[in-house]
């Protein structure tokens, strides 16, 4: 454990090269936090050059093992490389653990924000609905970006455009009561210019591009 910490200290400080020789050995002898980190170093080229496939190789062991972030992560590092049947099958079983970050990115998926060929896609017999439920999931959980994303798919939805604009500005504001800029900076000129069905406000124009600014 106290080779770990050290490992750990110099992560979190920034001195990856000294991090990477710590937590690669720790790696090998399987434990999955020093995997997590050596993986994740790999990924982002942190203290080494920057290489997917063996992100993918230390994110693995333990997604094999459950361990939901490391579902996660491995799921992202595979579709860097375009594994997407693959990425996409540790993203349900990170969702079964209510990661919110995976739910979220099969609502990205899904909903086509990936662009991702739909022939890609059709083993997985996903509606654009289910998606949606995805999103919302990953919103309760805390999440806010997934209700910016419904906010910003309701907006665009043709049919009742009042109705749309209502809905989509309550899922703007519940991103950003959960202090996701980009949602603070749509109700902001939502208030300011009189969009989204709304008065113009410029005092609550003025509250959210602070709050924007504050979190920013």
């Amino acid at each position: 454990m106290a080779r770990y910490e050290e490992g750990a200290y110099a992560f979190n400080t920034e001195n990856y090269e000294k991090a990477m020789r710590i937590m690669l050995p720790l790696a090998r002898e399987g434990d999955v936090n020093a995997q997590l980190s050596v993986a994740s170093m790999y990924f982002s080229g942190l203290g080494v050059q920057q290489d997917y496939r063996q992100a993918i190789k230390w994110y693995r062991p333990g997604a094999e093992q459950g361990h939901p972030v490391a579902q996660h992560s491995l799921a992202i590092a595979l579709l860097s490389l375009d594994i997407i049947d693959e990425a996409i099958e540790y993203l349900l079983e990170a969702d079964k653990q209510n990661v919110t970050v995976a739910q979220s990115c099969l609502g990205d998926i899904f909903t086509g924000a990936y662009n991702f060929p739909k022939e890609a896609l059709e083993k997985f017999d996903f509606s654009f609905d289910e998606a949606l439920e995805w999103y919302q999931k990953a919103g309760e959980g805390g999440f806010p970006y997934a209700y910016h994303r419904l906010g910003e798919i309701s907006e665009a939805r043709g049919g009742d455009s009042q109705e749309n604009e209502a809905v989509a500005l309550d899922f703007y504001h519940k991103a950003a009561k959960q202090g996701y800029v980009p949602s603070q900076m749509v109700l902001a000129r939502a208030y300011q210019d009189g969009l989204l069905g709304l008065p113009i406000d410029l005092e609550q124009a003025q509250y959210w591009f602070r709050q924007a600014q504050e979190n920013n």
